[in-house]
Protein backbone atom coordinates (compact mmCIF):
# COMPACT_ATOMS: atom_id res chain seq x y z
CA UNK A 1 0.00 0.00 0.00
CA UNK A 2 3.02 2.47 0.62
CA UNK A 3 3.96 1.97 -2.67
CA UNK A 4 0.33 3.56 -4.21
CA UNK A 5 0.21 6.34 -1.80
CA UNK A 6 3.76 7.12 -2.83
CA UNK A 7 2.37 7.10 -5.91
CA UNK A 8 0.02 8.93 -5.49
CA UNK A 9 1.11 11.66 -3.30
CA UNK A 10 4.04 11.77 -6.62
CA UNK A 11 6.70 10.60 -4.43
CA UNK A 12 8.01 7.35 -5.75
CA UNK A 13 11.09 9.20 -6.35
CA UNK A 14 11.25 10.70 -3.11
CA UNK A 15 10.61 7.41 -1.53
CA UNK A 16 13.33 5.16 -3.76
CA UNK A 17 16.08 7.50 -2.82
CA UNK A 18 14.92 7.48 0.87
CA UNK A 19 15.38 3.81 0.83
CA UNK A 20 18.68 3.85 -1.16
CA UNK A 21 20.28 6.52 1.79
CA UNK A 22 18.59 3.96 4.66
CA UNK A 23 19.87 1.25 3.06
CA UNK A 24 23.66 3.07 2.87
CA UNK A 25 22.85 4.08 6.72
CA UNK A 26 22.21 0.21 7.91
CA UNK A 27 25.25 -0.52 5.77
CA UNK A 28 27.49 2.23 7.63
CA UNK A 29 25.97 1.43 10.99
CA UNK A 30 26.65 -2.51 10.52
CA UNK A 31 30.33 -1.16 9.39
CA UNK A 32 30.35 0.85 12.49
CA UNK A 33 29.39 -1.96 15.09
CA UNK A 34 31.72 -4.18 13.33
CA UNK A 35 34.65 -1.88 13.68
CA UNK A 36 33.74 -1.12 17.35
CA UNK A 37 33.98 -4.87 17.80
CA UNK A 38 37.27 -5.40 16.00
CA UNK A 39 38.79 -2.04 18.04
CA UNK A 40 37.16 -3.96 21.53
CA UNK A 41 38.50 -7.33 20.40
CA UNK A 42 41.95 -5.55 19.75
CA UNK A 43 42.23 -4.16 23.07
CA UNK A 44 41.17 -7.25 25.07
CA UNK A 45 44.02 -8.84 23.23
CA UNK A 46 46.68 -6.08 23.66
CA UNK A 47 45.43 -6.34 27.43
CA UNK A 48 45.81 -9.83 28.10
CA UNK A 49 49.14 -9.54 26.09
CA UNK A 50 49.80 -6.93 28.55
CA UNK A 51 48.82 -9.37 31.09
CA UNK A 52 50.93 -12.09 29.74
CA UNK A 53 53.96 -9.85 29.88
CA UNK A 54 53.63 -8.73 33.08
CA UNK A 55 52.99 -12.53 34.59
CA UNK A 56 55.89 -14.04 32.54
CA UNK A 57 58.42 -10.94 33.54
CA UNK A 58 57.21 -10.94 37.15
CA UNK A 59 58.07 -15.24 37.18
CA UNK A 60 61.32 -14.31 36.02
CA UNK A 61 61.83 -17.79 34.31
CA UNK A 62 65.58 -18.88 34.08
CA UNK A 63 66.31 -22.40 31.81
CA UNK A 64 67.68 -24.92 34.42
CA UNK A 65 66.39 -22.99 37.69
CA UNK A 66 63.78 -25.53 38.44
CA UNK A 67 66.50 -28.38 38.41
CA UNK A 68 68.36 -26.20 40.39
CA UNK A 69 65.76 -25.49 43.06
CA UNK A 70 64.44 -29.22 43.25
CA UNK A 71 67.98 -30.34 43.64
CA UNK A 72 67.93 -27.49 46.93
CA UNK A 73 64.49 -28.76 47.98
CA UNK A 74 65.17 -32.38 47.92
CA UNK A 75 68.50 -31.66 50.22
CA UNK A 76 66.57 -29.34 52.68
CA UNK A 77 63.53 -31.65 53.37
CA UNK A 78 66.28 -34.45 53.73
CA UNK A 79 68.65 -32.12 55.97
CA UNK A 80 68.41 -34.35 59.15
CA UNK A 81 69.27 -38.02 57.22
CA UNK A 82 72.23 -36.48 55.04
CA UNK A 83 73.35 -34.37 58.16
CA UNK A 84 73.80 -37.77 60.15
CA UNK A 85 75.81 -39.07 57.10
CA UNK A 86 77.84 -36.81 56.55
CA UNK A 87 78.82 -36.49 60.28
CA UNK A 88 79.90 -40.16 60.39
CA UNK A 89 81.63 -39.75 56.73
CA UNK A 90 83.42 -36.42 59.06
CA UNK A 91 84.31 -38.68 61.63
CA UNK A 92 85.74 -40.95 59.79
CA UNK A 93 88.68 -38.42 58.65
CA UNK A 94 88.92 -37.03 61.94
CA UNK A 95 88.00 -39.67 64.17
CA UNK A 96 86.15 -39.15 67.54
CA UNK A 97 87.50 -39.59 71.68
CA UNK A 98 88.24 -43.13 70.81
CA UNK A 99 89.37 -43.49 67.46
CA UNK A 100 91.52 -41.46 65.07
CA UNK A 101 90.64 -40.90 61.70
CA UNK A 102 91.93 -41.22 58.17
CA UNK A 103 93.72 -37.48 58.32
CA UNK A 104 95.57 -38.29 61.29
CA UNK A 105 96.39 -41.68 60.80
CA UNK A 106 97.43 -40.82 57.26
CA UNK A 107 99.74 -37.99 58.69
CA UNK A 108 101.45 -40.89 61.27
CA UNK A 109 101.65 -43.18 58.36
CA UNK A 110 103.51 -40.51 55.92
CA UNK A 111 105.67 -39.85 58.96
CA UNK A 112 106.60 -43.71 59.60
CA UNK A 113 107.74 -43.87 55.67
CA UNK A 114 109.27 -40.77 55.46
CA UNK A 115 111.62 -42.61 58.28
CA UNK A 116 111.65 -45.85 56.28
CA UNK A 117 112.79 -44.20 53.19
CA UNK A 118 115.68 -42.71 55.08
CA UNK A 119 117.06 -46.30 55.51
CA UNK A 120 116.23 -47.23 52.51
CA UNK A 121 115.69 -45.38 49.03
CA UNK A 122 113.26 -47.79 47.65
CA UNK A 123 110.94 -46.51 49.99
CA UNK A 124 110.81 -42.93 49.55
CA UNK A 125 108.20 -43.24 46.43
CA UNK A 126 106.17 -45.11 48.68
CA UNK A 127 106.39 -42.39 51.66
CA UNK A 128 105.84 -39.72 48.49
CA UNK A 129 102.54 -41.60 47.89
CA UNK A 130 101.37 -41.66 51.25
CA UNK A 131 101.80 -38.12 51.42
CA UNK A 132 99.66 -37.35 48.59
CA UNK A 133 96.91 -39.54 50.09
CA UNK A 134 97.28 -37.55 52.96
CA UNK A 135 96.70 -34.14 50.75
CA UNK A 136 93.66 -36.05 49.33
CA UNK A 137 92.17 -36.88 52.71
CA UNK A 138 92.46 -33.58 53.80
CA UNK A 139 90.97 -31.70 50.63
CA UNK A 140 88.48 -34.23 50.94
CA UNK A 141 88.04 -33.26 55.09
CA UNK A 142 87.24 -29.70 53.45
CA UNK A 143 84.73 -30.82 51.01
CA UNK A 144 82.60 -32.49 53.68
CA UNK A 145 83.00 -29.52 56.14
CA UNK A 146 81.63 -27.76 53.07
CA UNK A 147 78.72 -30.02 52.26
CA UNK A 148 77.91 -30.01 56.05
CA UNK A 149 78.01 -26.21 55.76
CA UNK A 150 76.04 -26.02 52.79
CA UNK A 151 72.82 -28.24 54.49
CA UNK A 152 72.16 -25.68 56.42
CA UNK A 153 69.22 -23.54 55.29
CA UNK A 154 68.47 -19.97 55.99
CA UNK A 155 65.03 -19.47 57.96
CA UNK A 156 62.27 -19.77 55.41
CA UNK A 157 64.23 -20.71 52.10
CA UNK A 158 62.16 -24.34 52.22
CA UNK A 159 58.63 -22.04 51.60
CA UNK A 160 60.80 -19.86 49.17
CA UNK A 161 61.54 -22.37 46.46
CA UNK A 162 58.44 -24.67 46.77
CA UNK A 163 56.93 -20.87 45.94
CA UNK A 164 59.31 -20.83 42.95
CA UNK A 165 58.57 -24.10 42.19
CA UNK A 166 54.82 -23.50 42.24
CA UNK A 167 55.41 -20.71 39.57
CA UNK A 168 56.96 -23.13 37.56
CA UNK A 169 54.72 -25.42 37.73
CA UNK A 170 52.14 -22.57 36.91
CA UNK A 171 54.27 -21.82 33.64
CA UNK A 172 54.70 -25.41 32.67
CA UNK A 173 51.31 -26.02 32.52
CA UNK A 174 50.50 -22.61 30.83
CA UNK A 175 52.93 -23.00 28.25
CA UNK A 176 54.61 -26.59 28.07
CA UNK A 177 58.04 -26.10 29.03
CA UNK A 178 59.97 -23.08 31.29
CA UNK A 179 61.75 -22.33 27.62
CA UNK A 180 58.50 -22.17 25.70
CA UNK A 181 57.72 -19.41 28.95
CA UNK A 182 61.12 -17.51 28.30
CA UNK A 183 60.42 -18.16 24.18
CA UNK A 184 56.77 -16.92 24.27
CA UNK A 185 57.86 -13.39 26.73
CA UNK A 186 60.50 -12.47 24.25
CA UNK A 187 57.57 -13.05 21.33
CA UNK A 188 55.02 -11.20 23.34
CA UNK A 189 57.25 -7.92 23.76
CA UNK A 190 57.86 -7.55 20.11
Amino acid sequence: HCDYLDAFGGLSSLSKSFCEEYNRYTALHHELDDARKAEADREYREERLRREIRELEDAEPIPGEEETLRSRETILRNQEKLRDKLERVFTCFHGNDDDEGIVSLSLTAEASAEQAARYADSLSELAKNIGDFRYRAEDLSDQLRDALRELEGSPGELDHIEERLAVYRRLIRRYGSIEAAVLRLQEAKN
